[in-house]
């Protein structure tokens, strides 16, 4: 991870695999140093890198937070949960090394939970649960499409 500082002071991390932070000057350029060395990169390669940057550190925290939920319900007498932990390891290793195929894996693990949730909510009638399964679409919905977005900006 690099640190970089923005001329006006702000410090931020990027990635090693962020393939936006060493591209070459092309338009007006932004002043930042990655580590002790200093570059200039155009501004849109700036906003993309960090556009980039966020979208990894969200993927990265979700795939986290479903292994640890998983790892729990393995516990609890889940078995099939190993193969749902390893596609958030494969989600989470997309979002580190910006590999796309990983990404692409975690996004049709998104799906696939995302329409069993629609059809479970079918057949559920009980109002407590069917709120609790929208709510829970509805963020499988924002996660697909972070992933989405984050998967069209690495090219």
């Amino acid at each position: 991870m690099a640190v970089v500082q923005n001329p006006d002071g702000q410090i931020a991390y990027i990635e090693k695999y962020n393939m936006y932070k060493t591209e070459e000057t092309q338009t007006e350029p932004v002043h930042i140093i990655i580590n002790t060395e200093t570059e200039y990169i155009p501004i849109e390669t700036h906003d993309t890198s960090e556009q980039l940057q966020k979208h990894s550190n969200f993927i990265k925290c979700i795939c986290l937070a479903d292994v640890l939920i998983t790892a729990i319900n393995i516990g609890l007498q889940y078995p099939y949960g190993i193969v749902i932990c390893l596609i958030s390891v494969c989600g989470y290793q997309g979002a580190v090394q910006y590999n796309k195929q990983y990404l692409i894996i975690y996004s049709i693990f998104q799906y696939i939970k995302m329409i069993s949730k629609v059809i479970i909510m079918v057949y559920i009638i009980q109002t407590g649960y069917l709120v609790i399964l929208i709510a829970s679409s509805a963020f499988d919905i924002y996660i697909l499409n972070q992933c989405t977005q984050f998967i069209r900006l690495i090219q």
